[in-house]
């Protein structure tokens, strides 16, 4: 489920979250010169200059039709012309601001119950992890919005863009590590679910009467019987014991990304001119390494297929050989 989520996180500009990419000064004027071709404006004079033109083709020329004909092409293109031409960077702050704002609806509910959520899973480090990533994001994204605020002039618009990228990208690793720690929170709550006490107690009582068996020296079917039960229980363990390593892990990477956005508002804030280290590209390059380090991470503890059979058996153990357990009792060691 966490990959699926995971998987929204940032878009292409053709999902429902808008990316990074979609902030560069070609996409937002590539959408502008599509909606200005497209407004009414401009298609209705189009239009009518089309049939006028089709009218003429089939029934001949004639003044009237010849003036609705160049009337229409005329009124469409000066429509669009000013609206690319003259309310274009108008235009602009308005695509830019409804992708800003449909990046905020998508990931608002999950900013705020992630840290609720860990709180309620009763683990104290997953609570602290998800605060100190909403804490650093919060200081950069703050830091960017000053900064977007100080753009705000035409002749600052390329900064202004550069700035809005930044943004995004700040989101985009805050968004990332939200992701991990949701996975770590999914990986916790269904190591919480599996008895780890019956079965090393099933175990261990299980491996002592194969002693007994052998010593006495029972029939085979006995024996291998034992056998069986055994090795399904130490394979479950194992993964009991992997899923609790990689609860860690996940919580590692989710620091790095920590660091990352800790790391650029602290270097933006240093500079006398923070615009020269966004508009360079380091703050943004340094961000998109942590956001792809963490995915390959991620990937692989989740979504490597040669786990996926190990996870059902690891969660049919849970379902058919344990009672829950209270949340708050930790973690496999």
């Amino acid at each position: 489920m966490a990959r699926k989520q995971a998987a929204a996180r940032t878009g292409t500009g053709t999902g429902s979250v808008p990316g990074a990419e979609d902030f560069t000064r070609k996409s937002i004027y590539r959408a502008v010169l599509k909606d200005t071709l497209q407004h009414p404006l401009t298609l209705m004079p189009a239009v009518a200059s089309a049939l006028s033109g089709l009218y003429m083709g089939l029934f001949g020329m004639d003044p009237t039709t010849l003036a609705v004909a160049f009337a229409g092409a005329l009124a469409g293109a000066g429509a669009w012309v000013f609206n690319y031409f003259i309310r274009g960077e108008a235009l602009a702050e308005k695509r830019v601001a409804k992708l800003r704002q449909a990046r905020a609806r998508h990931h608002h509910a999950e900013i705020a119950s992630l840290e609720a959520e860990w709180t309620q899973a009763g683990l104290a480090e997953g609570v602290q992890q998800a605060r100190e990533l909403r804490e650093a994001y919060q200081k950069l994204n703050g830091f960017l919005e000053e900064r977007l605020a100080a753009a705000g002039g035409t002749a600052d618009r390329d900064r202004g863009l550069s700035v809005q990228r930044m943004m995004v990208l700040a989101e985009d690793t805050y968004r990332e590590g939200a992701a991990i720690l949701r996975s770590a929170l999914e990986t916790f709550k269904a190591v919480q679910q599996v008895d780890h006490d019956k079965l090393e107690n099933e175990l261990a009582s299980w491996r002592q009467e194969l002693r007994a068996v052998k010593a006495t020296g029972a029939e085979a079917i006995r024996v291998e019987s034992l056998e069986k039960r055994i090795a399904s229980h130490e394979r479950r363990l194992e993964l009991l014991r992997e899923r609790a390593q990689s609860i860690d892990q996940l919580f590692a990477e989710s620091e790095a990304l920590e660091s990352a956005l800790e790391s650029t508002y602290l270097e933006a804030v240093d500079l006398k001119s923070p615009d020269v280290l966004l508009g360079q590209g380091q703050a943004a390059s340094a961000l998109e390494r942590a956001v792809t380090a963490a995915r390959r991470v991620e990937d692989r503890l989740r979504g490597v297929d040669g786990e996926k059979q190990e996870e059902e058996i690891y969660l049919d153990a849970g379902s058919r050989q344990t009672a829950p357990r209270q949340a708050g009792e930790g973690r496999v060691e």
